[in-house]
């Protein structure tokens, strides 16, 4: 539209925001933030259908999260804990791959804290019976190489030996 003649930009977003104004959105706190998460991760377990619904609204939900705020080192312990958890009971495996490399190099740069990143490995990534390995164990053979040539030492450290 700039290239329209006598094109007033500040005018046209006058008028936009008069149509539609800006609503404000109230900051979400940590606690909310990782109860909102917990509880859909919870919902409706025994219905498979709503319970894939509600894991890819917790997936979107951290990955909006996480652009926000662009590190894992701006959430706390809790929230982690929650992210762990989505991803444990995630069927994405392109997304778990994703946070799983997230959060080995939150872990290989410090982080102790609560998490269910062991759990994750297993239940996602066993070379018999892992839902990823499953689903394309050639894929799943490649992140275990990019995650033993890029933290050589993080699956040892876990006792992990696949």
């Amino acid at each position: 539209m700039w290239d329209l003649p006598d094109f007033d930009e500040f005018a046209f977003i006058d008028s936009c925001n008069q149509l539609f104004p800006p609503v404000k959105v109230e900051p979400i706190d940590t606690t909310q933030i990782s109860e909102i998460i917990r509880k859909r991760d919870q919902k409706d377990r025994g219905n498979i259908e709503k319970q894939q619904e509600f894991d890819q609204i917790n997936r979107d939900f951290i990955d909006s999260l996480y652009l926000l705020k662009g590190t894992l080192n701006a959430f706390n312990e809790e929230e982690i804990y929650q992210f762990t958890m989505v991803a444990h009971h995630s069927e994405d495996c392109d997304w778990v791959y994703k946070w799983l490399e997230r959060f080995i190099d939150h872990c290989n740069n410090g982080y102790k804290g609560k998490s269910m990143i062991g759990p994750l490995l297993d239940r996602m990534l066993h070379p018999k019976d892992g839902y990823c390995t499953k689903q394309d164990v050639q894929k799943r053979d490649y992140f275990i190489y990019m995650i033993k040539d890029k933290y050589p030492k993080y699956l040892e450290s876990r006792k992990v030996d696949w």
